[in-house]
């Protein structure tokens, strides 16, 4: 699902967003240089459990590769 966050509430934007668990989520700005973005995580999050997707995620969902691949990051 794609939300849209923002300051205009009456065109359907939002000011938060639920992310249930185990749910990947991703962002990027539009038509603003900069956003401030806040998480709450509970239970604690914990680094080592902490996944990021990259080349290999998109080999095992294909179908999502044109709608991701301008949201990962390669590796360095």
């Amino acid at each position: 699902n794609i939300h849209t966050m923002g300051a205009n509430l009456h065109t359907g934007q939002s000011l938060q967003l639920v992310v249930p668990g185990n749910m990947w989520k991703a962002f990027e700005l539009r038509g603003v240089p900069y956003a401030l973005i806040s998480e709450v995580v509970c239970p604690a999050w914990v680094a080592e459990e902490d996944e990021r997707a990259d080349s290999e995620f998109l080999q095992e969902y294909p179908h999502l590769r044109d709608d991701l691949q301008h949201l990962i990051k390669s590796k360095e």
